[in-house]
């Protein structure tokens, strides 16, 4: 894990990304505790997915999704337990196809962050580099909160960073 000072901001109480592996941390126990306990449902799944516990997020999620089946948040959480799961390429599967549903509208930056993780995580860190490219290119063109377009760029970083060195 990286030096704490270096995490990326997370929107769940009490979890970072490791600006490393660009996944899910615990960073403060005793918030990510609240959240577990609070009215949240994403909060709630994504300190699941730090702590990786993928069942007791894909229960959490697939409560959720009978509740809001189109809820795009909880789409994008799917693939994240799909990745905890095991199953990264499924994941890269679906989000390539919702990248096509979504393609031109104000969720494509999300889906090509995402994508972006999911293949750094499989380790094709040059893939992973054209996918937070895209995202940030989109998000700085959107006027979107510093923040996202920070993870972007931190994100991009990481990859190229990796890519460059022919880390596996």
């Amino acid at each position: 894990m990286s030096d704490p000072g270096e995490w990326i901001e997370s929107a769940a109480a009490g979890v970072a990304i490791d600006p490393q592996t660009l996944l899910p941390v615990v960073v403060d126990e005793a918030a990510a505790d609240v959240a577990l306990a609070g009215e949240d449902i994403e909060g709630r799944i994504v300190v699941l997915l730090a702590r990786g516990d993928a069942v007791g997020a894909a229960d959490l999620l697939a409560e959720a999704r009978v509740a809001e089946p189109k809820n795009f948040a909880l789409k994008i959480l799917d693939m994240h337990v799909l990745r905890v799961s095991g199953n990264p390429e499924r994941a890269l599967h679906w989000l390539r196809a919702m990248l096509d549903e979504y393609a031109g509208t104000g969720h494509e930056a999300v889906i090509q962050q995402h994508l972006g993780t999911m293949y750094f995580a499989t380790g094709d860190y040059l893939a992973a580099a054209t996918r937070f490219r895209a995202a940030l290119a989109l998000r700085q063109a959107a006027g979107d909160p510093e923040a996202l377009v920070e993870s972007s760029r931190r994100a991009l970083a990481a990859a190229e960073a990796r890519a460059g060195r022919g880390v596996e």
